[in-house]
C-alpha cells in the first residue's frame, strides 16, 4: 500500500505545478520554505503554505516591496475581493486532509491567475491599501 501524501507534501508538490505560470511570468521559483513553497521577483513574493492544527490550512499570501526597506502583506483571499474578483470565502483555506487540500491548491492557482496582473503593476499599490485599511469594494 502507498503512503499518503500530507497536506504539506500536496502543497509543495501541486502548488510547484499549478502555480508555474508565475514563472512565466518572470518571477523565480518554486523555492522551497518550512512550511510550502515561494516564488519571488525584485518587487513581489507570492507564497503558498500549509499550516497544521488547531486551524489546518491552505494560506497564500502575496508581499510587495513598498520602499527599499519596507515589504507589505496581504493575504490572496483580500486581494482577490480587492481586485473586485469575488468575496473571502471564494479563497477558503481550510485543508483538514490532503483531497482537501489539493482543492485548495487548485483554487488559489486559478484566484491568483485572475490577480497576478494587477499585482504585477503599479496598481498593486492600491490594493494593498484596501487591504491593509479593509476598504475592500462593497458586494453590489
Amino acid at each position: 500500500m502507498a503512503k499518503r501524501r500530507s497536506q504539506l507534501e500536496v502543497v509543495r508538490a501541486e502548488g510547484s505545478d499549478r502555480l508555474a505560470f508565475l514563472s512565466d511570468a518572470g518571477m523565480s521559483g518554486p523555492h522551497p520554505t518550512d512550511d510550502g513553497i515561494i516564488y519571488r521577483s525584485p518587487s513581489v513574493e507570492i507564497s503558498i503554505s500549509y499550516y497544521g492544527r488547531p486551524d489546518a490550512g491552505v494560506f497564500t499570501t502575496v508581499h510587495r516591496m513598498a520602499t527599499d526597506e519596507v515589504w507589505q502583506r496581504a493575504d490572496l483571499s483580500c486581494l482577490h475581493v480587492a481586485c473586485g474578483q469575488g468575496v473571502l470565502q471564494d479563497v477558503p483555506t481550510s485543508a483538514p486532509n490532503p483531497k482537501v487540500a489539493s482543492k485548495r491548491v487548485m483554487q488559489h492557482a486559478a484566484a491568483l491567475r485572475r490577480i497576478l496582473p494587477r499585482l504585477l503593476t503599479d496598481d498593486s499599490v492600491v490594493l494593498f491599501g484596501r487591504c491593509h485599511g479593509r476598504q475592500l469594494p462593497s458586494p453590489d
